[in-house]
């Protein structure tokens, strides 16, 4: 096949491949047209522009190191603090062993957004051997992955894997809840729930 290189395609006009082999004997096919094809380059018009509006979860990030999630006492969640760029936002984050939840102000009907970052407890004892978590919003319940296995399944330690679920509040207080497996818990941090708005 022979490409023609240094050449433009113009809106609106079509245009066509032709196609033939030839063999090791030097025998030519048929040659084959296409049904072209009709180039648009005329840039796209929005439809809509979509904004979120302020955050509805206080202290997102724990940096005030006040824990005004319900921790079911059956479990030992805790607000910890790490070193300096260990965490997704500031210096702290909260360590999800077992579950947390918490209920916000919404309006039945609106949409909303939830978005978190996680990653796992590495230590020398505790090598990745948490890979999913659990989150619940209204009407729905998600298994979520605390990372994305690339170059063949190798992970490095502080890889924050970000978490986003839409629901549709059908009451006027909504519960959202994160849930870790085993026993040795996630890291959570930089939660936000957004309304977002659509201006045509």
């Amino acid at each position: 096949m022979k490409l023609i290189s240094g050449r433009c395609c113009f809106s609106g006009q079509r245009y066509f491949s032709k196609v033939f082999a030839v063999d090791a004997a030097g025998l030519k096919s048929e040659t084959v047209v296409t049904k072209g094809f009709v180039p648009d380059v005329t840039p796209p018009v929005p439809l809509a522009r979509i904004q979120t509006g302020g955050n509805l979860i206080n202290n997102p990030s724990f940096e005030d190191s006040t824990m005004d999630w319900n921790i079911d006492p059956s479990n030992s969640s805790y607000i910890l603090s790490v070193s300096r760029g260990n965490a997704k936002d500031g210096n702290k984050v909260v360590l999800v062993n077992g579950e947390i939840s918490k209920a916000i102000e919404t309006v039945p009907g609106n949409h909303y957004i939830l978005s978190f970052y996680t990653t796992h407890v590495s230590s020398d004892e505790n090598v990745f051997l948490h890979q999913e978590g659990v989150v619940e919003i209204p009407g729905e319940k998600h298994v979520f992955r605390l990372y994305h296995r690339e170059n063949h399944g190798i992970v490095h330690s502080n890889m924050w894997q970000k978490n986003e679920f839409n629901f549709i509040a059908d009451n006027e207080v909504s519960l959202i809840s994160l849930k870790s497996f085993g026993c040795h818990g996630i890291y959570v941090d930089e939660i936000s729930v957004r309304f977002p708005s659509v201006d045509y």
